[in-house]
């Protein structure tokens, strides 16, 4: 087992209006990519982020929340 770093690179981005419109993104981190909420700040495509939450929702599906570093 390795020690992922909590900062990455965003990828791409897009914004969802299902439910709470939420602005989403593509973000790498040590080689792997997840897609996430952007929480905070003007993030565009090559923007330094951090993980800043990680867990489970009310329906035990998994999220991840980024913000600008």
């Amino acid at each position: 087992m390795s020690k992922l770093d909590m900062k990455g690179q965003l990828i791409e981005h897009t914004s969802s209006f299902i439910g709470n419109s939420k602005k989403l993104g593509l973000v790498e981190m040590s080689g792997i990519r997840i897609i996430g909420i952007l929480s905070e700040g003007n993030m565009n495509p090559g923007s330094a982020v951090k993980l800043t939450k990680c867990g489970l929702d009310k329906d035990n599906s998994p999220y991840f929340e980024f913000s600008s570093v």
